[in-house]
């Protein structure tokens, strides 16, 4: 039994800090902002000629500045998860450019690097300036004139961590007492 908890205990630790081992190299980014539906058209809820929010995440390597994943969602199209490419574009600004599922629409942002001018090492967020996306990744834009920005995503902090361990002692405590009030009634 005891080796049984000292297993336990031991992956619960990992599971843990796995997220920690990491921090130093992967980030997870906010990315939200408002974007204009040039279509003729309603796009999900938004309205033609209407400025609407987009949102989702960006996961960068901030160690060798690589784009890794992405999950961008606009009203009305389905979410850009296909990073094509990632590139800079001249000074401090960035250029990504994704497909969304199926690869019907293209999805095209620039965006501000504060940290290491025209690169990712380092990426701490930024302000996107533009562009746009097109429907069937060539025709006529669907959302233009993005803006907002790119935030670092907040993580646990350690008093959380504390917390979620306290609670998982706890239950190999009350699982501990468990086995002996078991044992007792056999």
């Amino acid at each position: 039994m005891r080796k049984f908890l000292w297993t336990i205990f031991a992956i619960l630790v990992a599971a843990i800090s796995a997220p920690y081992a990491q921090a130093d190299t992967t980030s997870i980014f906010d990315v939200s902002g408002t974007a204009l539906n040039d279509s003729t058209g309603m796009l999900g809820s938004c309205a033609s000629g209407a400025t609407c929010a987009f949102s989702g995440t960006l996961t960068i390597d901030v160690t060798n500045g690589n784009l890794t994943a992405m999950d961008i969602t606009f009203p009305g199209l389905a979410s850009f998860t296909s990073p094509q490419f990632s590139d800079p574009e001249g000074g401090s600004v960035w250029f990504i450019g994704a497909l969304n599922g199926g690869g019907s629409d293209a999805l095209t942002i620039f965006f501000t690097t504060t940290m290491t001018p025209a690169s990712l090492v380092d990426f701490t967020g930024g302000s996107i300036i533009g562009v746009e996306v097109l429907k069937n990744a060539t025709s006529a834009p669907e959302y233009s004139d993005l803006s907002g920005s790119i935030t670092q995503a907040p993580v646990p902090e350690p008093s959380s961590v504390a917390l979620i361990s306290l609670g998982l002692g706890a239950l190999l405590v009350m699982r501990k007492r468990m086995g002996h009030s078991r044992s007792s009634v056999v």
